[in-house]
């Protein structure tokens, strides 16, 4: 996709094909305003932005398709039909996203007096199963073998080493990765600055020393010299631009296979790190803090792998007597 895209751009610079705007729709016009209002008023990251544009399109062209758009004639039956029709193709995280963006969708047009109040309630909700087992880990010593099988003899092999160690040492997101910027590092403080991203709030993390090596290390000798501000750059065509989340999950996802790890999920490595950080004791506020998590909720799964914490409030299993 991405390889396409390319060629699109350098068609149509060379002005061997021509881009052909369709006039907006209705519901292209509504999207762009819920657009607008997701980015200017709430805030949210480019990602959850993308599904809730995605999901709202889907039930808009799904409810009126041709029709006039008329949103007061949504109904909680149409949202019910919906929902268990594009339950039946999607996994049930996907679903929860599904759901969770025409609550948002249908907020906004009740804040624009376009639906009944009430509409938003009426989505349907999902029990959280996931949070059910506790989250999948790395032991240390599959860290220490996944980041031996870097070559950091190569440029590459020093962008990719250091891209893992933000994951496995600060406990990163894959777009907070791919976003970092040669601005956020502050050296002589030895801090790394993120900016505001999934969370809404900006964050300030200490630098670990094996972390400030590579980085240090890839932009001296690895990194290409070009005019761009974000740290991690592609190493082959397009050369010099910015890596995208795409990008760097497959480079990680190599190391996995390169290492022997049966495993594909880049965020085992954010588990990893919280695990370990609240197994040496590690406050859950602190831990939510440097993962940037907006609720404490989101930080208790680490406590179900704690298990040295979970065997003092065990209570023994009581005997009976003869």
């Amino acid at each position: 996709r991405i390889a396409l895209h390319r060629l699109l751009e350098f068609l149509q610079k060379r002005k061997i094909i021509v881009q052909r705007f369709k006039p907006l729709t209705p519901i292209d016009r509504l999207i762009g305003s819920f657009e607008q209002h997701m980015a200017q008023v709430c805030g949210l990251a480019d990602a959850t932005r993308f599904y809730r544009r995605r999901y709202s399109r889907q039930f808009l062209m799904w409810r009126f398709g041709k029709q006039p758009l008329r949103p007061r004639q949504i109904r909680r039956s149409d949202l019910l039909r919906f929902v268990g029709w594009r339950a039946k193709t999607l996994r049930s995280g996907s679903v929860k996203v599904l759901t969770a963006s025409l609550r948002s969708f249908l907020r906004f047009l009740q804040m624009e007096g376009r639906v009944k109040p009430t509409l938003a309630a009426a989505v349907p909700s999902l029990p959280a199963w996931e949070r059910c087992p506790a989250p999948r880990t790395l032991s240390r010593e599959q860290i220490a073998e996944l980041l031996r099988h870097f070559d950091r003899a190569t440029p590459l092999g020093r962008r990719d080493y250091a891209m893992t160690l933000c994951l496995t040492d600060l406990g990163l997101r894959l777009s907070e990765v791919a976003q970092l910027s040669i601005e956020d590092l502050d050296w002589r403080k030895g801090t790394l600055r993120l900016p505001k991203n999934k969370s809404g709030r900006e964050r300030l993390l200490p630098l670990p020393t094996r972390l400030g090596k590579a980085l240090a290390s890839y932009l001296r000798h690895g990194r290409p010299s070009v005019a761009q501000k974000r740290v991690f750059l592609c190493h082959h065509f397009p050369w010099g631009t910015p890596l995208g989340v795409g990008q760097v999950r497959y480079a990680v996802q190599r190391a996995y296979i390169r290492a022997g790890i049966p495993a594909t999920r880049i965020h085992l490595l954010r588990h990893s790190f919280a695990t370990c950080l609240h197994q040496q004791g590690t406050s859950l506020k602190a831990l939510a803090d440097l993962l940037g998590h907006q609720s404490l909720e989101s930080t208790t799964i680490y406590t179900r792998v704690n298990l040295r914490q979970l065997r003092r409030v065990a209570m023994p299993w009581p005997q009976s007597k003869p």
